[in-house]
């Protein structure tokens, strides 16, 4: 019993700790780096834009993290042996050994120029993982020029988005919250007010697909466009229940084809005996079951009396049966059978294609095999 009582306590304390963690790393936390300096004469000015960093991130929604303030990013390069500069899985590594969900770096070289990152290293919804802004090219001379890169970082500039798509009206989505509608072309758009940095959009309107989304980079003072097309969605019950009612109509139509072709088939045998028996008996009168010879002239009626008009008929009865018969059991299986909403089809069916419009009143197939 106690055995159990202590494996208990141990679970419940290892999973405190990993919720703890968890919740550490996850936590909106950015840890500002020192800045590596690449140069001589510059120390100064990279000082000042660490402590404006810091500040601007204090100031912020942000919960500003120590853990990087006494290592550059180059030095966390070597910690966790990662040789590439620009590399993501390099910037994810830093933030795992800091255990901060943001990290901002940058690098300084003579005469000031510098470049600055901010890096998102969680994911959740409405926030895109990776750069979320970078400044590659800014000069720091003073502490009013520091002050202004840090802002710039953090708080970003506006530019402005275009959306354009073949659906107009469509709803526009960034971050998870709707901005505005796509137009058909720029002209009639609305600009779409963005910080500087990198986001996802997404376009979405009923009876169509939705949008797997589109990651760009808004640059401060610029105006940039994108355009979305989006596909007719299917909506794969409304389609099973045509193709079911379809394929049995076509179906019945089919087998009463069928079965009329029979019916002229034993006509035709019947007008055959008779007019056998017409031609060679000695009877002034020859009847069966559906025609009936008499007379003088029997011979030439029963020569006459409509053979090619069955056989046609007969002819044409059979071919349209067959067909309806066919395409109905083939409409049919595909109504119960078939996946129209997957791209895994049924083995050894061909892949259909299937447009329907958004309020679902006309359908068009096309087969490709």
């Amino acid at each position: 019993m106690k055995r159990v009582a202590c494996l208990g306590f141990s679970l419940l304390c290892a999973f405190l700790c990993v919720f703890g963690a968890f919740e550490a790393y996850a936590q909106d936390s950015v840890a500002v780096m020192k800045i590596d300096v690449v140069g001589s004469g510059v120390d100064a000015q990279a000082g000042m834009l660490f402590e404006a960093l810091r500040r601007e991130v204090g100031g912020s929604q942000f919960e500003l993290d120590e853990s990087g303030s006494d290592i550059t990013y180059s030095e966390m390069q070597m910690l966790t042996g990662c040789d590439q500069e620009d590399d993501m899985s390099c910037y994810s590594a830093a933030c795992g050994t800091l255990g901060s969900s943001m990290i901002v770096f940058g690098t300084m070289k003579d005469g000031g120029t510098t470049r600055v990152v901010w890096y998102n290293c969680v994911h959740r919804e409405g926030q895109y993982r990776g750069i979320i802004r970078e400044v590659p090219n800014a000069v720091v001379t003073d502490q009013a020029s520091a002050a202004k890169l840090a802002s710039d970082l953090i708080v970003g500039k506006m530019g402005t988005l275009i959306v354009t798509s073949n659906v107009p009206g469509a709803d526009v989505f960034i971050g998870g919250r709707r901005v505005g509608m796509a137009a058909e072309f720029a002209s009639n758009a609305q600009p779409i007010s963005l910080l500087s940095g990198r986001h996802m959009v997404i376009v979405r309107k009923d009876g169509y697909n939705q949008d797997p989304g589109i990651e760009l980079t808004i640059e401060g003072d610029k105006q940039q466009t994108v355009h979305v097309d989006l596909t007719v969605a299917i909506d794969e019950n409304k389609i099973k229940g045509v193709m079911k009612i379809t394929g049995w109509t076509t179906l019945g139509v089919g087998l009463g084809s069928l079965a009329a072709a029979g019916l002229v088939s034993y006509m035709q045998y019947d007008l055959n005996n008779a007019a056998k028996a017409a031609i060679l008996g000695d009877k002034d009168e020859v009847s069966s079951k559906f025609f009936t010879f008499e007379g003088a002239d029997r011979h030439k009626k029963a020569n006459d009396k409509g053979k090619d008009v069955l056989q046609i008929t007969n002819i044409v009865l059979w071919g349209a049966g067959g067909l309806l018969t066919v395409a109905g059991v083939t409409m049919v299986c595909l109504g119960y059978f078939y996946d129209f909403g997957s791209d895994e089809a049924m083995a050894g069916m061909p892949k259909i294609d299937i447009a329907v419009t958004p309020e679902y009143q006309g359908v068009s197939f096309g087969w490709r095999f």
